[in-house]
């Protein structure tokens, strides 16, 4: 395939899976010869890393759905770039970054959906868009139960950078970082503090782990609106001195290294790249069975998956894990397997290379 030039749009202010997703499809798309350029909030987070990772950007005033500041700026940077492709990494970036590509006379345009969750208008996802990049098979039914015509949709997982964890730090040193004493077993999760991610009902399964467990530690990195209610919720069931809010971690390698265990408590999830990371780490894990998390997790062999919003069962396959610790060895190590095999970013980008190549095809652009 010929060099393509890729403009891909986000709109987030903060920085989460779905910036991480662009920022290394963008730099993976550059290391194959293709040029990026990223369009994106101006007070963002992407703006400021952007040139630090080797990406040109352009930021741009996003206010609400849509705004005509927004898409009349977004027009003018991709008049001058001139892409072959617009790709479009979050929902309130599909219709800026369509209508833009409108006006603009873009040829091609793409759209990523990451999480699993209804829409609301099958429109937004048809106007003007030529494909949706679904990470997960899961995704991918949502969208064609809304209507969504599955012929449009590919399905491109997501992907880590595993060279993060080619040479992990020491565990007891990462211990002694976190605070984690050596009799001590650290369950740990890393999910923004949002209703979807669960944490509710991990904090209800919580006091099961430690009934059996008293010298469990539960770290959850993260931030979010839902802080302060949920340290009232542990407050309020006399787990505070076991439970760690770590706000926003750094050093995610850092951390893996120092747990015995990682739970995702998600009811909604489209894919989620930090169970890929805690399984790059080596470590088990206990997860739900929401959205494309058993396409990720292979219960009996690198975890155990318990249906969303059940506490006990959360608790007790917790209670589980931590009372067989040849049982986490094994799962760790099937786990690191896996991810090495399947969860490398490499491969999400020449999967969406690969979608790019047959939308201009189809247009006869190639």
């Amino acid at each position: 395939m010929r060099p393509l030039r890729v403009a891909h749009f986000s709109t987030q202010t903060g920085w989460r899976g779905g910036e991480q997703q662009l920022a290394w499809l963008a730099r993976g798309l550059q290391a194959a010869g293709h040029s990026c350029l990223v369009v994106c909030h101006r007070d963002g987070e992407m703006l400021k890393r952007a040139p630090g990772m080797g990406l040109s950007a352009v930021g741009v005033p996003i206010r609400g759905e849509v705004g005509i500041r927004a898409v009349r700026e977004s027009a003018a940077a991709l008049r001058e770039f001139r892409p072959d492709m617009v790709h479009l990494h979050d929902a309130h970036a599909v219709l800026v970054g369509s209508l833009a590509a409108k006006l603009s006379r873009s040829p091609a345009v793409v759209a990523s959906r990451r999480v699993d969750f209804r829409i609301h208008s099958r429109w937004k996802y048809t106007w003007g868009i030529d494909r949706v990049l679904a990470i997960s098979a899961a995704v991918r039914s949502v969208l064609v139960e809304c209507g969504l015509d599955p012929a449009r949709i590919a399905v491109v997982p997501s992907g880590v950078d595993l060279s993060r964890f080619e040479s992990l730090p020491d565990r007891a040193e990462a211990r002694r970082g976190l605070g984690v004493a050596d009799d001590e077993l650290a369950v740990g999760m890393v999910a923004a503090l949002t209703d979807h991610k669960g944490h509710r009902y991990l904090l209800e399964g919580w006091p099961a782990v430690l009934a059996r467990h008293p010298r469990a530690r539960l770290l959850l990195a993260g931030r979010g609106e839902l802080e302060g209610e949920l340290r009232a919720q542990a407050a309020q069931l006399g787990i505070a001195e076991t439970v760690r809010f770590m706000g926003f971690c750094g050093d995610i390698p850092g951390m893996l290294a120092a747990l015995d265990l990682f739970v995702l408590s998600s009811h909604l999830e489209g894919l989620c790249t930090s169970l890929m990371d805690a399984m790059a780490a080596q470590l088990p894990v206990v997860a739900t069975e929401a959205g494309g998390i058993p396409e990720v997790v292979d219960p009996g062999r690198t975890g155990l998956l318990v249906g969303a919003r059940d506490s006990a069962a959360l608790g007790a396959a917790i209670v589980a894990m931590l009372d067989d610790s040849a049982g986490r060895a094994r799962m760790g190590r099937a786990g690191r397997e896996k991810a090495l095999a399947e969860f490398g970013c490499e491969r999400m980008v020449e999967r969406t290379v690969m979608v790019y190549g047959q939308v201009l095809a189809a247009k006869g652009l190639l």
